[in-house]
């Protein structure tokens, strides 16, 4: 048979008992108790459950159904007067004047009762007892977080009275003192039935004297107020439940006080006489009537007020046939209704399926578009924070010096995002240690931005570029990245282009005659230097008349000295000629001046 835990707990303190509950042979494997440390009568629930819940856990109780024994104050308990009706009828009754008559009751509130004697009007009398919605969800909680299963809630004057009924001690009328530690139950047992209980608080620093006279005076006042309800009935004696330091000394003064009867019962015994026990007496067992007594499930003389399984009205009579062909016909009914709708439904399950499709297919579309763009953002981020690379290499053509001057071997174009400069790294060879002055005077713009270092090696050993040179050019990135960037560079017929900068040329310029441009009129000075137009001449005729193979002409690379006078400071502007020669009258009287004068140097 599986077992049962009874709990019982008050503000401080909670016991447990778990046994078998029986109606003729209970028993007990376990009695535990131990502190609280949080307390009781609060609206937390779920601290108060989870303090229980480690309790039991601790304390090794275990899983079962569950009983709980609640305190007279934690309930309110009032004895009604109803009229004359059916018992079929008086749960209604009960409920409707508890609502009346109670001073809390509401909506939500667990009602029970238990029949009572009816008075001498004819008037029906009942004891009837409510909890708040508050504690039923605070016991709820408590069992489920331990994992037990709740079978009853009942308060501790039925638990106790159970056990006294199964000892046969409620033959003759009798009140019952319940000792508690600072709390003190006085129950009225009547005809084998509970007829009045009332719950009181004791000093904690009231002397021995002080609480015994306290209990004389209680002791009269309920036996005073059972005689107004109660005029034919007569209390014979006085069952007492109290510490072992208190007993002997209190059964004397009450006998004494009161000249009825006084027996002082011990709990445990009491259950051993009426079942079995499997372990020895516990310490404080006068407090132990109630949960022992929850084991003992009450005879069909004794009733008990149960908050989970209260008294309601009889079930009506059944109408199963009348329901059965009701329930056929709407049956009937709803399955003609329910075809309808299902092919309505089909159809537009499949409409909306096919919907859903194109709505998904339009979502894949539309974040393969989205991915698109954010792939293009990302390009055009990256290339607005990127410095012009052509436009930088341009700029660098019109300053750098003529093929014969200089020649780059290598170029390497970097990024340093930590300084925010556009790196060139320059590496080539130059005819003279002063054409690579001048390439770096005319690469050099602090005003734009730009900056350029370098070395300058030991000659090479031999050939018309006698030197070579390492040279970094920094441009700042803001300016390399600028709206001047993005804007293209045009660059004359006899500017250098890139290919010609790196040593490398173009093959299909020795086949494509170039396209003649205008000769744009001089703007010069004529006082300007003579020697600078005489270079200006040089490098004009070195342009038109170098080889398509990109060979340079013997004589004018082994000509140093023109080499170094030739400026490149200047932009030249160079009427085309065709492959066999000028056709300009005027150039061709220059070019045979320039040849007579390179024969003198020559010579």
């Amino acid at each position: 048979m599986a077992s049962t835990i009874i709990l019982q707990w008050d503000t401080a303190r909670i016991r447990a008992a778990v046994g078998t509950a029986s109606e003729n042979s209970p028993s007990v494997q376990k009695v535990v108790a131990f502190d609280l440390s949080s307390g009781g009568d609060t609206d937390e629930v779920m601290t108060m459950a989870d303090t229980i819940a480690a309790g039991l856990k601790e304390q090794k109780v275990g899983k079962g159904d569950a009983v709980v024994v609640v305190d007279r104050t934690t309930a309110e308990l009032r004895v009604l007067s109803v009229p004359p009706v059916p018992d079929d009828e008086l749960p209604d009754i009960v409920r409707f004047q508890a609502n009346r008559e109670f001073t809390s009751v509401s909506e939500g509130w667990l009602i029970d009762f238990i029949s009572l004697p009816s008075s001498p009007n004819g008037q029906r009398r009942v004891l009837a007892g409510a909890i708040s919605p508050q504690v039923a969800a605070q016991i709820r909680g408590a069992c489920d977080t331990a994992g037990l299963n709740l079978k009853k809630v009942i308060l501790r004057p039925f638990a106790s009275g159970s056990l006294l009924s199964k000892a046969g001690m409620l033959q003759e009328d009798c009140v019952l003192i319940e000792m508690l530690g600072d709390a003190v139950d006085l129950t009225v047992y009547a005809q084998g039935e509970l007829q009045l209980t009332r719950s009181i608080r004791l000093s904690a620093e009231a002397s021995e004297e002080a609480l015994i006279k306290q209990m004389q005076m209680e002791l009269k006042r309920t036996l005073t107020s059972f005689q107004n309800q109660q005029h034919d009935a007569a209390i014979k004696r006085v069952i007492l439940m109290a510490p072992e330091s208190l007993a002997e000394s209190l059964e004397k003064e009450l006998a004494e006080g009161t000249g009825l009867q006084c027996l002082l019962v011990d709990p445990w015994s009491v259950f051993k006489n009426i079942g079995s026990a499997k372990r020895q007496v516990p310490a404080d067992s006068e407090q132990l009537g109630a949960v022992l007594g929850g084991l003992c499930t009450p005879a069909g003389d004794f009733s008990e007020i149960d908050f989970v399984n209260p008294t309601r009205p009889p079930a009506p009579p059944s109408n199963r046939r009348r329901n059965v062909l009701i329930a056929a016909t709407a049956a009937t009914l709803l399955a003609s209704v329910g075809g309808l709708y299902w092919v309505q439904s089909s159809q537009l399950d499949a409409q909306l399926t096919q919907l859903q499709q194109e709505v998904a297919k339009m979502g894949r579309e539309d974040q393969t578009h989205q991915d698109r763009l954010k792939e293009i953002e990302m390009l055009e981020s990256w290339v607005g924070n990127r410095p012009n690379w052509l436009a930088e290499m341009g700029e660098m053509s019109q300053d750098f010096p003529l093929p014969d001057d200089a020649i780059v071997d290598n170029l390497g174009l970097a990024l340093d995002e930590k300084n925010q400069l556009a790196v060139i790294k320059i590496t080539g060879k130059a005819s003279s240690a002063e054409a690579i002055r001048r390439l770096e005077t005319e690469l050099r713009d602090p005003e734009a931005g730009r900056e350029i270092s370098g070395r300058q090696n030991s000659p090479t050993a031999g050939g018309p570029y006698k030197f070579r040179f390492d040279e970094t050019l920094t441009v700042e990135l803001a300016r390399a990245t600028g709206a001047d960037s993005d804007e293209s560079v045009e660059v004359s017929a006899t500017e250098i282009s890139v290919e010609e900068i790196a040593g490398d040329e173009v093959a299909s310029e020795a086949t494509e005659p170039e396209t003649p441009v205008e000769k744009q009129p001089d703007e010069k000075q004529p006082s300007e230097d003579a020697g600078k137009e005489e270079d200006k001449d040089e490098a004009a005729d070195a342009e038109q008349t170098a080889p398509s193979n990109g060979e340079v002409n013997e004589a004018e690379s082994n000509s140093e000295d023109d080499e170094n006078s030739a400026s490149t400071n200047q932009e030249v502007e160079v009427e085309p000629v065709d492959e066999g020669g000028s056709s300009d009258p005027s150039t061709q009287a220059e070019d045979s001046d320039r040849k007579t004068a390179e024969g003198e140097d020559d010579a």
